[in-house]
């Protein structure tokens, strides 16, 4: 029972990593180089939920164009990390800041690959809020790996535990 409480935490610690690795690539991407691009098509919605549901901000589609020493580039990246799907308002702080001299828009690509290009450099909150929440994820499900068995974990083992030992020999 504790081995799965284990790898779910191994698991959400890739996640961690996958996450400061995609800031730190952000927060790095500041000091690439800038020109002026083309916004060419966006789909961005808010799906309205029901009920307790928030707002989601959807982006089904977000591409732009952009030169580089005479040749084009196009890509549809925006920030690294950058959610696509999101009930946060970051997201809609970040798309307002980019749309705000729509059509044309800031790129920021990367001098030794111009292809590699984002809208949003620097670290946001949605970097901060995915990584928390992960380093939580991780902190729980080791604690709960490594807690006296209580609760639901006490009623597995108290129910099935038995079962397991009579399998065994009995201690001398």
């Amino acid at each position: 029972m504790n081995i799965l409480f284990i790898l779910v935490a191994l698991v959400c610690s890739i996640f961690v990593v996958f996450g400061v690795s995609q800031a730190i690539r952000s927060y790095q991407a500041r000091n690439w180089e800038r020109c002026i691009g083309k916004l060419l098509n966006w789909d961005i919605y808010n799906d309205v939920g029901t009920g307790e549901q928030k707002t989601r901000l959807m982006i089904k589609a977000f591409h732009y164009k952009y030169v580089v020493s005479g040749k084009e580039y196009k890509s549809e990246t925006i920030g690294f990390g950058f959610p696509r799907n999101s009930s946060s308002s970051s997201g809609q702080r970040v798309l307002d800041e980019i749309l705000e001299n729509v059509p044309t828009v800031t790129v920021y690509y990367s001098p030794d690959n111009p292809q590699d290009s984002v809208l949003c450099v620097g670290i946001k909150f949605y970097h901060i809020q995915k990584i928390a929440m992960f380093v939580l994820a991780v902190i729980v499900f080791l604690a709960i790996a490594f807690a006296p068995p209580r609760g639901i974990q006490a009623y597995i083992i108290n129910k099935y535990a038995p079962v397991a030992q009579l399998d065994r020999a009995p201690d001398s």
